[in-house]
This record gives C-alpha cells, structure tokens and sequence, in this order.
C-alpha cells in the first residue's frame, strides 16, 4: 500500500480524528460520538453494515464489532 493511499478513503486528518476518538473509547460509546463511529463504521467495512443500531444494551454485540473493525483497520494503517 503506498503512502499516498495509505488512509483511503480518509484523509491524513480524518484518519487523525478516527484514531482519536477510537483511543478515548473504553467500555462506553459516548452518545455523541455514537453517530460518527457507525458512519466510520459504514463507510470503511466491506460487509456494509446496516442502520445504526439503538444505544441499549440489547445492541452492544454491534456495537463490539463496529469498535474492534475501527481499531484493526486503523492499526493496519499505523
């Protein structure tokens, strides 16, 4: 992967504020970053996830996999 691409389809910057927000997160999603993660999340996973799910607790599984898909491809790119 060349520099150039390295982040794609992020910016340096936008990249920046995904590792970020990502390294601030420890068990709980802060409601205003809720919107931002899923939008990462849908942007940047090949399975395309659907409509982000409600904040309860019911729906932490998509939540877990939204946070660990985040973190392993910004990893990859570090």
């Amino acid at each position: 992967m060349s520099e150039e691409n390295k982040y794609n389809p992020l910016t340096e910057v936008q990249f920046q504020e995904l590792v970020s927000y990502l390294e601030s997160i420890t068990t709980h999603i802060p409601t205003h970053l809720a919107g931002y993660i899923w939008q990462k999340y849908q942007q940047l996973s090949p399975t395309k996830p659907g409509p982000q799910p409600c904040s309860c607790a019911s729906s932490a599984g998509h939540w877990r996999r939204s946070i660990d898909f985040l973190r392993e491809w910004t990893n990859e790119r570090k």
